[in-house]
């Protein structure tokens, strides 16, 4: 089976190029995720405006800055899909919140607020 590089979940479109206060939607509804998928967040330059990271556009990741109340002390903006309990990264059956290094905490809430993220850049 061939996956796609990248399926948008994000409701998020031009942030501009100063930065500030912005608002983000992420669903799953239209995943049928399997045990050890990941979502990581990016940013792109959609060159074509389509709204879709295509292939060949420029891209980073988003990082957690220091203090960030929603992804505590990870080094990535990520959520794993288990299907099983695993104490070792405190996974639960269902989507989990990146939280530290390989650490995970459950998303219990539909709606966390206050994250402060940046981009970085790609390591290839």
């Amino acid at each position: 089976m061939i996956y796609p590089i990248a399926i948008l979940v994000s409701n998020v479109t031009d942030l501009g190029t100063t930065g500030g206060n912005f608002s983000m939607d992420v669903s799953t509804k239209a995943l049928t995720p399997s045990d050890g998928q990941y979502i990581y967040l990016i940013m792109w330059v959609d060159l074509n405006g389509n709204g879709h990271y295509d292939i060949g556009e420029d891209w980073n990741y988003v990082i957690p800055r220091y203090g960030d109340p929603v992804f505590k002390n990870s080094f990535e903006c990520g959520y794993y899909y288990s299907d099983h309990y695993n104490d070792l990264m405190g996974t639960e059956p269902g989507w989990n919140q990146s939280v530290g290094f390989v650490d995970y905490r459950p998303v219990y809430f539909a709606t966390m607020s206050g994250a402060k993220i940046s981009n970085e850049y790609a390591w290839y």
